[in-house]
């Protein structure tokens, strides 16, 4: 009831902050961790589906850090927003430079 204007205005974005923190988080965990259940099994798997779980868990940990930028850019305005969006910028410079450096490496530079 009092003059606080994000509840008046209806823009609380602060639901969006935390999700931005734990796609972040998730980004990291659920890839890792399912890419160390396939070499836990290791010996139990052909070496081509051991290799071939590296691209889907390399996939959704892009797909979940984009979310995570997404929602920090939307509520950039909040900690939790800056929190998320500076932690999930910096763990997308890493596939940012792995891509460069395939590009580089296909079109036949030495890197």
């Amino acid at each position: 009831m009092g003059n606080d204007s994000s509840t008046v205005m209806g823009n609380d974005n602060s639901w969006l902050g935390k999700a931005s923190v734990w796609s972040c988080i998730t980004g990291v965990v659920l890839p890792g961790g399912l890419f160390a259940l396939v070499l836990v099994n290791e010996r139990l798997l052909p070496l081509e589906t051991v290799l071939g779980a590296i691209g889907p868990c390399y996939i959704l940990f892009v797909i979940l850090e984009l979310v995570a930028l997404g929602c920090g850019i939307a509520a950039r305005r909040t900690t939790t927003g800056k929190v998320g969006l500076v932690i999930s910028g910096l763990l997308l410079l890493y596939p940012a430079v792995t891509f460069v450096l395939l590009v580089l490496e296909i079109l036949g530079y030495r890197v």
